[in-house]
């Protein structure tokens, strides 16, 4: 098969990288790949993380219906709901796989950090 190039392993990269890019981050698809031993190509892993931030605030608005932003001057009690939500979003971005600081961009909603 794989002489014949019906089966090879950056066919099966490519597969997994589009079956799972929408809803996990880059640890969880690396990890995911490494348990089949094989490993994404430079270029997927730079196009992965171009798409992180992006991709987390889409896992993020598809579960919590998107991010709230409240200004620096909110009341102490908004803050306190704020955090509580940003533990939450937190957890659920880690849990994907998402890179500690895709999931503080996303939270933050902005890319250019």
């Amino acid at each position: 098969l794989v002489q014949s190039g019906l089966l090879s392993d950056e066919r099966f990269v490519e597969s997994r990288v589009h079956v799972r890019q929408p809803k996990f981050g880059n640890r969880r698809i690396e990890a995911e790949l490494r348990q089949h031993g094989v490993r994404p190509s430079p270029e997927q892993l730079s196009q992965l993380n171009a798409s992180e931030v992006e991709r987390a605030r889409a896992a993020l608005r598809a579960r919590f219906g998107g991010v709230r932003r409240e200004p620096a001057e909110a009341a102490a009690d908004a803050a306190a709901d704020d955090a509580a939500r940003q533990a939450r979003c937190q957890r659920f971005l880690a849990a994907r796989g998402f890179s500690p600081e895709a999931i503080r961009q996303a939270l933050r909603g902005r890319a250019d950090d």
